[in-house]
């Protein structure tokens, strides 16, 4: 049998050495259409660098790995399954199927649900962005020695997972801390709209702004975290107690719900009267943030957490290789109104989706 190589890969494929090492690695910088040729070629060729992949397949193993994602009303959980579909192509071309699993609903015993279902298909590892609940903690621990586990945009204690791979939560919650103290002067009443005491992430970024106000902000006083759920209407309503009571100045929002409270600021004529830090550029943010309403979103780039979730568990599968932190952090991107609309991952998918 001939023997493949990358050259004859670009050869084929009429590319350079360069495009097609780009497109085995995942790296940024090649067109849709160019990826496209490209894995084509890879597949039609049979070609697979890694010979734990090419052993594999010959022996016609079936490897199957389930990925637990949002209801799709969810809009960050768009973003996320961007990334999972344009990993799943290339996995594909190593014998890996990708099984998705939609929640029905935000709920923990939605996640329960399709955790069970991903077990009862036999997949042979999991990603899922974990509710913090003891429930949801006990089920992955009872797979954790026969299914690797990655999680992806949130993280909880007390499971062997394969890796972590999102934000740090902790440090996301001190720049927004910076950033409220840097358009505030460090002063006045502030306020915390966390999206769901579940989610260890949205936790983490408030334990880092308050440790933030607490050791360098002084004289920005915390007036209190308020659970949101993510529904702009409860964001509304908070809002309207708060802004009643209080002489609110700055608000740092660490979860969604970023559409209620640009309404509330909107109505009741606060726009930029109000120093505003929110996590993630979604729905109206672009908007928000052009208009003023809102001054500084802070991302983490959900493309590459859906990404890399589905390449970390497939890399382990095919060649027992384990990511060299078990913690993988994704950029703080801080975004404003100059800078909103510059996304690379925006439209990489949008044939597929």
């Amino acid at each position: 049998m001939e023997n493949i190589t990358i050259n004859t890969i670009a050869k084929k494929a009429n590319v350079s050495r360069g495009t097609v090492d780009r497109v085995l690695n995942g790296r940024p910088d090649v067109s849709d259409k160019t990826r496209k040729r490209v894995l084509e070629v890879i597949k039609e060729l049979e070609y697979s660098p890694n010979v734990v992949a090419k052993a594999l397949k010959s022996k016609n193993k079936k490897i199957q790995i389930g990925i637990i994602v949002s209801p799709k009303e969810n809009l960050f959980g768009r973003d996320i399954l961007k990334g999972i579909l344009y990993a799943k192509d290339e996995c594909a071309i190593y014998g890996v199927t990708i099984n998705i699993y939609e929640m029905k609903g935000f709920e923990i015993d939605a996640q329960l649900a399709q955790i069970q279902n991903a077990i009862e298909d036999q997949v042979n590892g999991i990603a899922l962005a974990p509710m913090e609940d003891t429930s949801i903690r006990n089920i992955l621990k009872s797979i954790e020695d026969t299914i690797p586990i990655a999680f992806y945009n949130t993280d909880i204690e007390g499971v062997n997972r394969i890796c972590y791979i999102g934000q740090d939560g902790n440090a996301c919650g001190r720049v927004g801390g910076q950033l409220l103290g840097m358009l505030s002067g460090g002063k006045g009443d502030t306020a915390v709209l966390l999206g769901y005491k579940m989610i260890r992430a949205h936790l983490q970024r408030e334990d880092g702004f308050s440790e933030y106000l607490k050791k360098d902000l002084p004289e920005m006083r915390l007036l209190g975290t308020f659970e949101t759920r993510e529904v702009d209407r409860i964001v509304y309503e908070i809002c309207e107690d708060l802004f009643q009571n209080n002489d609110i100045k700055n608000i740092f929002m660490s979860g969604g719900g970023i559409d209620g409270l640009g309404q509330f600021l909107v109505d009741h004529k606060l726009s930029g009267k109000v120093n505003v830090v929110c996590t993630d550029y979604i729905s109206r943010t672009a908007e928000l943030l052009k208009n003023d309403v809102i001054h500084f979103a802070i991302g983490q780039q959900p493309f590459e957490q859906g990404y890399y979730s589905i390449k970390v568990l497939s890399d382990y599968l095919l060649s027992g290789t384990r990511p060299g932190n078990s913690e993988l952090y994704t950029n703080l991107d801080i975004r404003i109104k100059e800078n909103i609309d510059c996304c690379f991952s925006e439209g990489l998918l949008a044939s597929k989706l």
